[in-house]
């Protein structure tokens, strides 16, 4: 400490402090998004006819991101990134393209439907969907992999039905 008593530093601390505190205050989401990377949509692909992706379709999710991220090419190998969906009782992983590897703001995952999967109320998607790999935010920013309020919850839109029968809508409803 050169020059600088500890009443000095003291005081230039707590005037620091206030500062900071005033510029928390005044513009508290404008400070905090300055230095973090998040969710900013979640969107499912349509089924080929009607409301219903059937056996052998591919659904599509893609996630958008409030800044450019990067996944390390670990779309392959042993723990690949992936998004984690509720189709009916199961959870099944949708994978991005392997041996891929993804810089930019969207990323797609997809995921091909079995003889299995049955959702008669839709496709949810977790806020902690996003799993697995490596994934970072680029310009030194923090990533928020959590979906938030972007995560989808029973989207009647999007019904799974593997074999084409076993339940119908009418007008609207299940």
């Amino acid at each position: 400490m050169s020059g600088i008593s500890g009443k000095a530093m003291t005081r230039a601390l707590r005037l620091a402090a206030v500062l900071l505190a005033a510029a928390w205050a005044a513009a508290p989401s404008e400070v905090a998004a300055q230095n973090l990377t998040t969710v900013t949509g979640v969107t499912l692909s349509s089924p080929a006819e009607g409301d219903t992706f059937k056996r052998g379709e591919t659904i599509t999710a893609t996630v958008n991101f409030s800044h450019n991220t990067n996944n390390q090419n670990t779309c392959g190998g042993a723990n690949p990134h992936r998004l984690e969906v509720q189709i009916g009782a199961n959870t099944r992983n949708f994978r991005c393209p392997t041996g891929s590897a993804t810089l930019g703001r969207i990323h797609t995952y997809s995921y091909v439907v079995q003889a299995v999967d049955m959702d008669a109320d839709g496709i949810s998607i977790a806020a902690g969907a996003l799993t697995g790999g490596t994934f970072i935010a680029l310009g030194g920013r923090t990533l928020v992999l959590s979906l938030g309020t972007h995560a989808i919850t029973n989207s009647a839109r999007d019904i799974v039905n593997c074999c084409g029968s076993g339940f119908w809508r009418e007008s609207g409803s299940l």
